[in-house]
């Protein structure tokens, strides 16, 4: 409900005005809070056609539609070429499209069951259908709403353009009557431009009263309300403002100023709605924030409030009655401020704490590298309102609660915590200052290749030391430890003292590997020989021959002279600047002149003497000899490699060959590399 009463002598026109609005509100109900209730009117939107209704007007299809007709239609200009319009709802449903007479006429009648003692809404949709603005001016049709031929509406003047369809609706109460004579009733009285269309007619029930918020309510401030509704339906409360859910019967409220809240039921097709107003009873109390004070001292309250206040306890206050007392309590007291406008009561609480010792902490012991620096984190408990350190060495601000202090030696900071200018508190907490270890991780290493190194490395002062990385070390654990590895490497010597970590570093500096390695041109020849030997070593500096024939040298590519022949083991040793060494040998083979004679003849006859076709030759000087065996008639018949071939028997595939003269092919390579190549005859004697 949108009544707002007064406290104060308002009673009686509050009671007036409730229940006039209250019968208003919960009976009567008009077109927009009906779209879901039933419709009683039987094809009120014309979709079965010319039927369920009667007019004073006649029925025709003719057109041009003429005076005194209607028609049912989809668009009124089928009808007339004067006409323009469609359907309200749909645009393309059917509608009555109507020609005035000069006569009012009920030009839509329709009876209908009713129950009595009950509220209905009747209401239809209209508009003009003659074209404009060429028949601008022209008259028009006026309509009206009757029920049991007594008027219930407003009358209705259709002086729109087409398509722009009127509402006209109203209620209707029943009273004894079990049926109505519904009936639309056009005024106009003009043969042109009285004409006129007729839509979605409808004969609705409202809804019964189903909520009632009750009376206007006036609660204190910060207060709470409950409802207590018990009308079936779903329930949307608005606004959301201090509600503590707007969908249910029953919420609670708590408005801090006035406020309309307003409910919307609905339960089925029936849709009701109230109203409540809240007034706020201002009433507060604030009792200042809490103070704290030494034993012995006053302090003033800062109150505030509204209505008729009071402090409380009474004692040890200069007067409980007004706002800003002066207290001086012996011990920690609360003191209660209560504030009353009419029924509503608040209290606010201030405590003023009272303070025989200030509680200080100046914080943990801390220890600290030397040259370090330390944030100090100084505290004060309950009551207390400033800190200041007393020690002033190595300090950044003593009047700071969080100062950096730097000490050099093991230092006592003390804090002073205080209340006012007579509480104070101390505490102490001690500065520690480490020294840092004294490390030497060892001289730099310089090996050979694939060898071990030596660290030996120092510390003094530490309780904790690792070597980074451990890669290569024979023992991590240990500040003398042998090394290997092959790629120069920093080691670090990290020691700890408390926390407190130095460190040094030495390089592992691996010699380039020295490769020993040499040639020889040739490597087999006559002797005697001119022997060039070809250094090609790596990374070295110094260098020592053995010729293997008792003779030594230091030269780089030495050219050496062989005399007689004999396979020579022929040594390489070589050497770095830092000593690192390496060694290879080769060897050099001398050999006398080679010779090969073939023989002309063999006898195969088993006595032991010239049985197989053998070379004279001195194998020593040849790497191989290879020879074939044709017959005349260019048969390979035997064919051997020598060494470890066999000389020709004289067969062939096992058997004895005749005695005839045979051909040999021979290919040979002596050591020096040289090629030889002989063919001849050889006669097989039997």
């Amino acid at each position: 409900m949108t009544l707002r009463t007064q406290i104060v002598n308002c009673k009686f026109l509050f009671i007036i005005l409730f229940i006039s609005w209250t019968v208003n509100a919960w009976s009567q109900c008009n077109y927009g809070s009906l779209i879901t209730a039933p419709n009683i009117v039987v094809n009120g939107d014309f979709n079965l056609g010319n039927t369920s209704f009667t007019s004073d007007y006649l029925y025709s299809t003719v057109n041009p539609l003429n005076q005194n007709l209607y028609v049912i239609t989809t668009n009124a200009a089928n009808v007339h070429w004067a006409f323009a319009g469609t359907d309200h709802t749909t645009g393309s449903g059917n509608f009555m499209v109507l020609n005035g007479n000069i006569a009012p006429a009920n030009v839509w009648k329709q009876t209908v069951s009713v129950s009595p003692n009950t509220y209905y809404n009747f209401s239809a949709w209209f508009k003009n259908i003659v074209q404009k603005p060429t028949y601008a001016g022209s008259p028009i049709a006026t309509v009206e709403l009757w029920i049991n031929n007594v008027k219930i509406s407003n009358s209705l003047p259709l002086v729109d353009y087409p398509d722009i369809w009127k509402l006209l609706d109203t209620s209707w109460f029943s009273g004894s009557a079990t049926s109505a004579s519904l009936a639309i009733k056009n005024l106009g009285t003009s043969a042109g431009g009285n004409d006129f269309a007729i839509d979605d007619v409808a004969f609705k029930q409202c809804c019964s009263a189903i909520i009632n918020l009750g009376p206007d309510q006036l609660i204190c401030e910060g207060d709470s309300f409950v409802f207590n509704n018990t009308a079936p339906g779903s329930y949307v409360w608005s606004p959301v403002y201090a509600i503590s859910n707007n969908k249910i019967p029953n919420p609670t409220v708590r408005p801090l100023v006035p406020v309309n809240y307003y409910v919307t039921v609905t339960n089925g097709s029936c849709i009701s709605r109230d109203t409540i107003h809240f007034d706020i009873i201002n009433v507060n109390a604030s009792a200042g924030t809490d103070k704290s004070i030494c034993a012995g001292d006053s302090v003033q309250l800062n109150g505030s409030a509204v209505g008729f206040y009071s402090w409380s306890p009474v004692t040890n206050i200069s007067n409980p009655g007004i706002l800003n007392p002066m207290v001086y309590p012996l011990i920690t007291t609360e003191y209660i401020l209560t504030s009353t406008a009419t029924t509503c009561t608040k209290r606010d609480t201030v405590l003023i704490t009272v303070i025989s010792q200030v509680p200080a902490y100046a914080g943990s012991d801390v220890a600290i590298c030397y040259g370090s620096s330390v944030q100090l984190n100084g505290t004060y408990g309950a009551g207390a309102n400033n800190g200041l350190w007393l020690s002033n060495y190595a300090i950044s601000d003593p009047t700071l609660p969080d100062p950096v202090v730097s000490p050099l030696v093991d230092t006592s900071y003390i804090f002073r915590a205080g209340f006012g200018n007579s509480c104070y508190g101390y505490d102490t907490m001690q500065v520690t200052v480490i020294s840092y270890p004294t490390v030497n991780a060892g001289s730099d290493i310089h090996y050979c290749f694939n060898s071990l190194g030596q660290i030996n490395a120092t510390i003094i002062n530490y309780d904790s030391f690792y070597w980074k990385p451990v890669t290569g070390l024979f023992n991590s654990q240990a500040l003398a430890t042998a090394v290997s590895g092959n790629i120069n490497t920093k080691y670090i010597l990290v020691a700890s003292n408390k926390g407190c970590e130095s460190k040094d570093s030495l390089y592992l500096v691996v010699q380039p590997k020295v490769i020993a390695q040499f040639k020889a041109t040739p490597p087999v020849s006559i002797a005697p020989a001119q022997i060039q030997f070809t250094n090609q070593s790596q990374n070295a500096y110094f260098y020592l021959w053995d010729f293997g024939d008792g003779i030594t040298g230091s030269e780089i590519n030495p050219l050496h002279v062989y005399t007689n022949t004999g396979t020579y083991k022929v040594w390489l040793v070589i050497a770095d600047s830092l000593g690192c060494t390496d060694s290879t040998s080769f060897d050099i083979r001398l050999f006398y002149s080679p010779y090969l004679f073939p023989p002309n003849a063999f006898t195969p006859n088993a006595d032991g003497t010239n049985d197989g076709f053998g070379l004279i030759y001195n194998p020593d000087a040849f790497s191989y000899i290879k020879y074939s065996i044709y017959n005349r008639w260019g048969e390979l018949l035997y064919q051997t490699t020598m060494p470890g071939g066999k000389w020709w028997d004289g067969t062939f595939k096992g058997l004895s060959c005749e005695a005839d003269v045979y051909v040999y092919v021979i290919e040979a390579e002596d050591l020096t590399g040289k090629m030889y190549a002989i063919s001849g005859n050889v006669t097989l004697l039997r």
